[in-house]
């Protein structure tokens, strides 16, 4: 027979007593991963983005595990250290732009991209067709 606890006290306490959980395993929940970690983690994704193709923010933090925290790719490009050998200007905004502050850095990120091929439309974004970095085939990929 399993144990029942009475429901907290407050306006819906009136009702049936429900069933005790049993507290979950500590070798069963894994602690998340160091900020670090996840740092290192997307580093290493951004290092597979081949010459001529680009990635999002988006898309670079869901391959490297985290799905939905662009703003974690934003954050490890903010720590990137001193040294790194890391093809930043590979990872663009979803709406295919640069999202660097200031228009020197803009500028920087799109003559690198150009150099390797990139194409850019008349609007100063990517040609996402031809330059999106597809790692999984030719699936199309989501943000």
């Amino acid at each position: 027979m399993s144990k029942t606890v009475p429901r907290k006290a407050g306006p819906r306490a009136a009702g049936p007593l429900r069933p005790a959980t049993a507290p979950a395993s500590r070798a069963a929940l894994a602690p998340p991963p160091t900020l670090a970690a996840r740092h290192a983690a997307i580093w290493a994704t951004i290092r597979r983005i081949p010459r001529g193709k680009v990635a999002t923010y988006g898309q670079v933090a869901d391959l490297a595990g985290f799905a939905r925290q662009p703003r974690l790719t934003a954050q490890a490009l903010r720590h990137v250290p001193d040294g790194m050998d890391l093809p930043w200007y590979r990872v663009i905004s979803a709406s295919g732009r640069s999202s660097l502050p200031g228009e020197a850095g803009q500028r920087e990120q799109r003559r690198r991209l150009e150099a390797e091929g990139v194409i850019f439309d008349a609007r100063g974004r990517v040609d996402f067709e031809r330059c999106r970095w597809r790692p999984r085939g030719d699936a199309p990929v989501l943000d």
